[in-house]
């Protein structure tokens, strides 16, 4: 039972990060999120640096999407891949906090997201060692 709803919730991350990464690759810099109203208004280099960095942050996305979905059918014998790629979602909430400590909170960067991005992550590595333990015993 453990074991199939940690691949459930692995399917659902992976459709996350399909969706999310495919979003960036196909938009760039338009798949920003803004507020109602504000545009975003960037000198040219400036713009295509950043549409070039959010494509690339889209294709890391997309391709970690890929491989959580490939390893989720046989998650339990996946341990090395399942804790790369559960580090790699906890790194968002580790670069959200570098953003505060840059810039300060904001909206998007709140107290309550960055737990939450560092914490799920972490329950997972170990909710992925009970069930590896389960499986073997």
């Amino acid at each position: 039972m453990l074991k199939r709803a940690l691949q459930i919730f692995a399917a659902l991350n992976a459709l996350i990060a399909l969706y999310n990464g495919g979003k960036f690759v196909v938009l760039g810099i338009e798949a920003v999120p803004l507020p109602k109203g504000l545009e975003l208004q960037l000198a040219e280099p400036v713009r295509g640096l950043l549409d070039t960095w959010y494509r690339v942050l889209g294709w890391t996305w997309l391709t970690t999407g890929l491989m959580l979905a490939w390893i989720t059918p046989k998650i339990e014998t996946q341990t090395v891949w399942f804790r790369l790629i559960f580090v790699a979602f906890m790194c968002v909430g580790v670069g959200r906090l570098a953003a505060v400590i840059a810039h300060g909170f904001t909206a998007e960067n709140t107290v309550l997201a960055i737990a939450l991005e560092i914490a799920i992550p972490a329950a997972c590595l170990v909710w992925h060692a009970i069930v590896v333990r389960q499986t073997r015993g």
